[in-house]
């Protein structure tokens, strides 16, 4: 489990069905811990690689966010700008981060 969370772990969404690819490299890095059990591996293929929902939305909100980034990116540099002198907070709505706000317990002036 932990070479799969591994291998796994350092892949990006886009490349997940690049199963052959995939395929191969846990079956090396199977083998070499094999080894130290007395065990052979012959073969190893994964058959389908999908994202649990939980965690395909995570991905999907981050393809969106980043998506969002680039298209701000682009947007800023046609317009001359550079992304770091923009407001972070304007940066973040157009991107889509919420924002949170706090209260204060105490009352404001003159409310009652």
């Amino acid at each position: 489990m932990g070479i799969l969370r591994d291998v796994f772990t350092g892949r990006d969404h886009t490349n997940l069905n690049q199963t052959k690819e995939i395929s191969a490299l846990l079956l090396e890095e199977l083998k070499e811990k094999a080894q130290q059990w007395g065990v052979e591996f012959l073969q190893f293929n994964i058959i389908d690689c999908a994202p649990t929902p939980e965690t395909a939305q995570i991905i999907i909100a981050k393809a969106g966010v980043m998506l969002k980034a680039e298209a701000l990116e682009e947007l800023a540099k046609k317009r001359g700008i550079r992304v770091e002198e923009l407001n972070p907070t304007l940066a973040a709505v157009l991107v889509g981060v919420p924002l949170v706000a706090s209260t204060s317990p105490e009352p404001a002036p003159g409310a009652n």
